[in-house]
């Protein structure tokens, strides 16, 4: 008895990953993770440039009166 409930849950438990790891590899997820991947890359790489990019404030304020006229 034990050995035929122990295969019932084992099966079980094989079904229901296999169904949970083909929703989480659908096309929809995988796109949707690529896309967060690509703004965290983005929100990486802008935080470091501004980190990296010394700021002058004179030529700041010199560059924002040029852009206004």
């Amino acid at each position: 008895m034990n050995t035929i409930m122990l295969w019932v849950i084992q099966t079980s438990a094989e079904v229901a990953l296999g169904i949970l790891i083909e929703k989480l590899l659908s096309d929809t997820n995988t796109k949707r993770a690529s896309k967060l991947l690509k703004h965290q890359v983005l929100v990486v790489y802008l935080n470091w440039v501004l980190l990296k990019t010394p700021l002058d404030p004179k030529k700041l304020h010199q560059y924002l009166e040029q852009q206004q006229g």
